[in-house]
C-alpha cells in the first residue's frame, strides 16, 4: 500500500495490488508507461512483513516482442527480526 492506497501511478505505470498466488502471498502489478530502449523507470517497492525470518521478493518484467525473456527477473532474499 503506498500511504494508505492499494494502487497509484509511478512513471506512468498504473499499479494495483493482486491478491495471493501460488506461493507468494500479494503482490502489486503495473501495467502501461513507455520506457525506450536502456531507458529505466522506478516504481516504489513496498512490503508488509507479517513475521520474523527470512523471505523473498521476487520481481518480473515483461514486453510484447521481448526476444530474451530469460533476462527479466530477479529474486531478493531478505531477513526479518
Amino acid at each position: 500500500m503506498w500511504g494508505g492506497r492499494s494502487s497509484g501511478t509511478f512513471n506512468g505505470f498504473q499499479c494495483s495490488a493482486v491478491g495471493a498466488s501460488g506461493g507468494a502471498t500479494g503482490g502489486f502489478r503495473c501495467t502501461g508507461g513507455t520506457l525506450k530502449a536502456g531507458e529505466k523507470g522506478q516504481i516504489p517497492l513496498l512490503a508488509t512483513v507479517a513475521k520474523k525470518g527470512f523471505g523473498a521478493v521476487h520481481a518480473s518484467i515483461s514486453v510484447a516482442g521481448d526476444t530474451n525473456a530469460s533476462n527479466n527477473s530477479s529474486t531478493y532474499t531478505v531477513q526479518t527480526s
